[in-house]
């Protein structure tokens, strides 16, 4: 009877029993393995390079050759199809969550395919067909995750391990999208709130529109806006904000700001060269017809040095103003007509605030704790090598506060 069950097995190779039915010992080399598997691949998943944010096919490359380099590391020390494979590219989940940010598909699917190409494969085309059909991206997301431990089922019924490996891999996933989502909801919001569908970009017929979610080049679009896009992307707080070239439709941008009294659209430039002493302009529109109108001056009044006109959606604040490093060690804070010292030092665990927050006037109505929040905001971004290389040791981050969140208006030289 056994030889006629292998007889029927030797039929179907894709669908492959394993060798053995019991747990193999583990050698001094896999016993090291597992360690170089639970260390290297959580700081493989938190690395990511400055150089990359700016740059996709770069950054693609990059996601790809750390799910090989994972999986390829598991496969050194565990061959075949062992679940240590699966547990590599948890750990690259671990890591990327690590940064607050949701890991890459093109690592996942990567480092899957060279842990079972054939099974990659399938998972491919099924969620392929998926996405088709439901186009919204936590569906579609949920499409794709639960297709890697169907197929490890179906591909391998034996292997009990495998499967519950892919499904834990499926749900850090999952779990690390829910979080990196999350991250970017208002604070007031309660922690059980239902993320609303959004259509994957390429369905959708503002698909062409160029956003400050996108990566995008300061020689093409002008400082401010890649700048934005930048520190949107790596997690703060930035309004929405949508790009227009000339020859683009207008009335697809005026669709998504939707401008009402109540939330107006900001219009200005995104400059890629820009005079010395040339004023900053900008128009205010609460309607449809003044977006439009404002549209139409700008695009009037734009010169050939000027990068691309910048559409944000404006954020009402009941504190507002500025922030820069005057000299080291010493920051100065607007808040409307108020001026604010802020000292620092420098510690080994970086620059930190200390001592008594001085003003110009002898009272003020901005509270101690939101300067000292806005000259955090400076200092953590100073401490960035991104924006150092752009901007050079000095800039100012012009902010607003709105009495629950610090948003970051523009950023520029000071």
């Amino acid at each position: 009877m056994n030889n006629i069950f292998q007889s029927i097995l030797s039929l179907t190779p894709y669908f492959q029993p394993p060798t053995r039915f019991y747990p193999e010992t583990m050698t001094i080399e896999q016993l090291l393995g597992v360690l170089l598997i639970l260390t290297v691949c959580p700081l493989m998943g938190a690395l990511k390079p400055q150089w990359l944010k700016f740059l996709w096919q770069q950054e693609t490359l990059w996601a790809i050759g750390q799910g090989v380099a994972a999986v390829g590391l598991a496969r050194i020390f565990f061959s075949g199809t062992s679940e240590w494979h699966l547990i590599a590219l948890m750990g690259l989940v671990v890591g990327a969550s690590l940064r607050k940010v949701q890991v890459s598909l093109w690592s996942i699917f990567a480092g899957f395919g060279l842990h079972d190409p054939v099974s990659a494969g399938i998972v491919a085309l099924l969620s392929g067909v998926g996405v088709m059909c439901f186009r919204t991206e936590r569906q579609s997301l949920l499409v794709v995750l639960a297709m890697l431990p169907l197929v490890t089922a179906l591909r391998q019924p034996w292997n009990s391990s495998l499967i519950i490996m892919a499904g834990f891999l499926s749900g850090l996933i999952y779990l690390s999208y829910d979080k990196a989502k999350k991250a970017g909801l208002p604070n007031n919001l309660p922690g059980s709130v239902q993320l609303p569908e959004t259509e994957l970009k390429f369905f959708r017929s503002d698909a062409a529109v160029v956003t400050l979610d996108d990566r995008l080049l300061p020689i093409r679009v002008g400082q401010p806006a890649a700048l934005l896009s930048e520190l949107r992307r790596d997690g703060y707080s930035v309004p929405d904000g949508w790009l227009i070239y000339p020859g683009d439709d207008l009335e697809t941008v005026i669709a998504l700001a939707d401008p009402t009294p109540q939330l107006p659209a900001i219009v200005r430039y995104s400059h890629t060269q820009k005079s010395e002493g040339q004023p900053e302009k900008t128009w205010e529109a609460k309607g449809d017809g003044e977006l439009r109108g404002a549209l139409v001056q700008a695009f009037d009044g734009r010169e050939e040095k000027t990068g691309v006109i910048m559409v944000q959606s404006k954020v009402w604040g009941v504190f507002s103003g500025a922030v820069r490093e005057v000299v080291p060690g010493y920051l100065l804070v607007t808040s409307g007509k108020e001026r604010f010292e802020v000292r620092t030092r420098s510690q080994d665990s970086g620059t930190q605030i200390v001592g008594k927050i001085s003003a110009n006037v002898k009272t003020y109505e901005t509270p101690d704790r939101l300067i000292t929040e806005v000259a955090d905001l400076l200092l953590k971004v100073q401490q960035s090598e991104s924006y150092r290389k752009q901007l050079g040791s000095g800039f100012a981050i012009d902010w607003i506060h709105d009495g629950e969140k610090l948003w970051i208006w523009d950023i520029r030289q000071s």
